[in-house]
């Protein structure tokens, strides 16, 4: 049990550059898609440059579905979740390391079609939502 105080919650807007890649292992649907992120950086020369992230993310279950019917490549999404450890040794036997999103909420800020918002949409797993911590 750690003595301080830790939190660990990452929000990410940026379109889906890839098609989204889906598994169903033991009957779970995992989806995962990956957001770019762009910001602006002042270089050695003092120019302003424009570098980019590309974060993978993964969802599950109902929001997995969810993300699925409504979202593809190129949808602008808003994404809020929590970074995880995703290391592993490769078959050469080499250590790899990274972090993936795992998703807790979306909104959809455009659909599958160009500048189609989906009206009222915002969806929250369930099973995560805890309405204990809201002030009313």
């Amino acid at each position: 049990m750690s003595i301080y105080n830790t939190h660990n919650e990452v929000t990410l807007l940026g379109p889906i550059i890839k098609d989204i890649h889906i598994i169903e292992p033991k009957g779970m649907m995992i989806a995962t898609l990956t957001i770019a992120t762009n910001e602006l950086k002042k270089n050695k020369d003092g120019k302003y440059e424009e570098t980019s992230d590309y974060l993978q993310c993964k969802l599950f279950g109902k929001m997995a579905n969810n993300i699925v019917t409504m979202c593809g490549k190129g949808s602008v999404v808003f994404i809020k979740g929590k970074i995880r450890n995703n290391n592993y040794t490769n078959k050469d036997g080499k250590k790899v390391y990274g972090n993936d999103i795992w998703v807790s909420e979306f909104k959809i800020i455009t659909g599958k079609k160009a500048n189609v918002r989906p009206e009222g949409v915002s969806l929250v797993d369930d099973k995560s939502f805890d309405d204990t911590s809201l002030p009313f």
